[in-house]
């Protein structure tokens, strides 16, 4: 089996929970996620929003075409009921709420790929009622202020929420993006993915940051 790079072994040493995992198929399996999810690039410490805290356009378009790149990633280890997402053939739709950060990267980034017999389209979402069509849903940071709503309205659908904002994964997400030492890191909610009928592979989870349910 082919070694892990100096920079996958940085990538897995970074992700808490994964420490040189001696299992072959594991270990296989643990190196490409970390190579297509960790060690796509560094970004600088992320800002609240475009254009604030000194952040230029170059880094704006860095940051969500990482984002973009790692969501298309997730995609190959998260597995939907089958009746979630109608009939063979029927476009699989990843949207993004609100405000879009992505700009045109993201459609390039999803053009031509297929999950589950599913052909992926990428949709923008601006209200309530047509969140529960989509697959995936991107919530922007500026937008975590409708969070709550969106939750309510896609309770009993098998959607998977996707943010980046503190404390998103405890409050009705299951992925959210943080940063960590100026990497881009993601942290799974394994509760809420199970709530929702999402099988996430344990490949994924096992180099993400879990997240709990906040005690009641």
């Amino acid at each position: 089996m082919q070694a892990l790079s100096p920079q996958e072994e940085d990538g897995l040493r970074g992700i808490r929970g994964v420490s040189n995992p001696a299992d072959p198929k594991r270990r296989s399996a643990l190196r490409r996620v970390a190579a297509a999810l960790i060690v796509l690039g560094t970004l600088l410490a992320a800002a609240p929003s475009a254009h604030a805290s000194g952040e230029s356009d170059q880094d704006h378009a860095r940051e969500y075409a990482l984002k973009g790149a790692m969501l298309e990633k997730f995609l190959k280890y998260v597995e939907w009921p089958a009746e979630a997402l109608g009939e063979e053939g029927a476009p699989l739709l990843v949207g993004v709420f609100g405000k879009d950060p992505f700009g045109a990267s993201l459609d390039k980034m999803f053009q031509g790929k297929v999950h589950q017999d599913h052909p992926v389209r990428v949709v923008r979402v601006t209200k309530l009622e047509e969140v529960a069509k989509c697959a995936v849903l991107f919530i922007p940071r500026g937008e975590m202020s409708k969070l709550a709503k969106i939750v309510s309205v896609l309770r009993g659908h098998n959607v998977l929420l996707v943010g980046e904002a503190k404390g998103f994964a405890t409050l009705g997400g299951t992925i959210n993006f943080y940063t960590e030492d100026k990497k881009l890191r993601f942290e799974v909610n394994p509760s809420q993915a199970k709530r929702d009928a999402i099988k996430i592979s344990s490949s994924l989870l096992k180099l993400a940051r879990i997240v709990e349910d906040p005690k009641k």
